[in-house]
């Protein structure tokens, strides 16, 4: 008889799913059994928060580069598939590129006024046309989010668009006694070295990027490196309690690492549930979708815990 195939047993997975290692004090998250690809990483924010407002049961979601990637595949749109999760009320969804914009605008129309159950639904969405980095000073500056509400925030960037000091701004919003925004911050390691050296005259991008005055020193540093040391001033600098670099993949049966996805949060609960997200995200009426050929042992997922819990 042929032996099944057990995910943890493959020789590869010590290579394809390697994080950096865990600081002494800071939760340990499960095993990554089955890996997510680029085009799903939509999936993968879905199925999390899907997942977390089990237990916040209400929730701001900012999306800072919100339309689509690819405008034909909706199935790769994560403010799409995030606008289907009903416990979260309000959304905030910054675009720069003008016809984006407008796809935005219809998806907003396109929502439903009532749930499956026909309770009306009590909710906002807010699009912001520009550069997310200016736009989102004035919603930061205003207050309007209470410091009790549990904020989700979704920087989905394709290199630089995104200026540390925005990160800082978003994370410092809140008063200490209560959790940070979470941020979901996908990092570029596939391409971050062909895009440092790509910069011969516009240094100001990657002065914003990095947002230190050792930004030239980056084309000296290895991918890993920097990765390292971006998880370290999430953790450090901006004071998060738990900062967990996920591997997004390029393909289906690949082995090579397109982004990070660093996910910094202060919830106890956030580890475990990003954990069963990304091991869950692929399931297709009780099936688990696999990176690999061989036939994978099912991953069957619990119901989400409802004990109560602080969403501040």
């Amino acid at each position: 008889m042929k032996r099944r195939f057990q995910p943890h047993n493959d020789p590869r997975q010590a290579n394809l799913i390697e994080l950096p290692e865990r600081p002494k004090g800071e939760k340990p998250i499960r095993r990554l059994l089955h890996p997510i690809w680029t085009k799903n990483k939509a999936k993968l924010i879905e199925r999390y928060l899907f997942l977390f407002v089990q237990i916040t049961k209400c929730g701001t979601y900012i999306d800072g580069f919100a339309g689509p990637q690819q405008p034909s595949r909706k199935d790769m749109w994560a403010a799409k598939l995030v606008l289907n999760i009903h416990l979260l009320q309000h959304f905030h969804l910054f675009e720069l590129n003008g016809a984006k914009v407008k796809l935005l605008e219809l998806l907003k129309r396109e929502q439903p006024e009532r749930d499956t159950r026909g309770r009306r639904l009590k909710r906002e969405v807010k699009i912001y046309p520009g550069d997310f980095n200016r736009e989102v000073l004035p919603l930061l500056k205003g207050e309007s989010i209470p410091d009790t509400e549990p904020v989700f925030c979704l920087l989905d960037q394709r290199m630089f668009e995104c200026h540390w000091s925005t990160v800082e701004a978003l994370a410092r919003y809140k008063s200490d006694k209560h959790n940070k925004f979470e941020i979901f911050y996908f990092f570029g390691i596939g391409w971050v070295k062909r895009s440092i050296s790509g910069i011969k005259k516009n240094f100001t991008i990657l002065k914003d990027w990095w947002g230190r005055e050792d930004w030239e020193d980056l084309r000296n540093w290895t991918r890993d490196e920097i990765l390292n040391e971006m998880v370290r001033r999430f953790r450090d600098d901006l004071g998060y309690k738990s900062v967990q670099p996920y591997p997004i993949f390029k393909r289906q049966n690949s082995g090579d690492v397109m982004y990070y996805m660093i996910h910094a949060t202060d919830h106890a609960d956030a580890p475990d549930l990003m954990a069963r997200a990304y091991n869950t995200a692929l399931q297709r009426k009780g099936k688990q979708l696999s990176m690999f050929p061989e036939p994978a042992t099912q991953t069957r997922g619990t119901k989400p815990r409802t004990r109560a819990a602080r969403t501040n």
